[in-house]
């Protein structure tokens, strides 16, 4: 399974093939009103932080599941990045895996 996140997508040319195709309208239509970040899983082995012009993006780790949500020390890796980024509002894409 391909792991969609903007940076990996050409999102100034309008450019998005598959799942998620309205994630990048959005980003056109409110990033210059909000502060936009899109946290997504993927396949790093640690967090990392992507500041691009119009919006900023944050690479959560796969981490292994026990019982379907993550171990205790990855929860609390992914409850501080909610709090260091503080957000108004998140968006849960995906909430038919550990999220929900």
């Amino acid at each position: 399974m391909k792991v969609l996140w903007f940076s990996n997508c050409e999102l100034g040319n309008n450019v998005s093939k598959g799942s998620g195709s309205w994630l990048f309208a959005m980003c056109r239509i409110i990033c210059n009103s909000v502060e936009l970040i899109n946290a997504t899983l993927s396949n790093v082995d640690q967090v990392v932080y992507n500041k691009y012009d119009t919006f900023s993006e944050v690479l959560i780790p796969k981490f292994k599941l026990k019982d379907g949500i993550p171990e205790e020390k990855n929860t609390k890796v992914i409850q501080e990045v909610i709090e260091t980024i503080n957000p108004d509002i998140i968006h849960i894409w995906g909430i038919e895996g550990f999220w929900g």
